[in-house]
């Protein structure tokens, strides 16, 4: 098995949910996140990604933009 360290400020994890559980922070996630990753259920989260010739939503005055369908 092999065990890589890692350290940065900041991190974008394009994992499973479930498998963020496996990584070790460190300082510590709160005990709480932990506890909503293990009662999601699989399948229950999908990621898609768009691409917008113009980012209309910075015109409203937004930074970011979610959709829910």
């Amino acid at each position: 098995m092999f065990f890589f360290f890692f350290q940065a400020k900041y991190v974008i994890s394009a994992i499973p949910p479930i498998l963020t559980t496996k990584i070790h922070y460190n300082p510590e996630l709160p005990p709480i996140r932990n506890q909503l990753i293990q009662r999601l259920p699989m399948g229950s989260v999908i990621k898609t990604m768009m691409y917008y010739k113009e980012a209309f939503w910075r015109k409203l005055g937004k930074y970011t933009l979610k959709l829910v369908c």
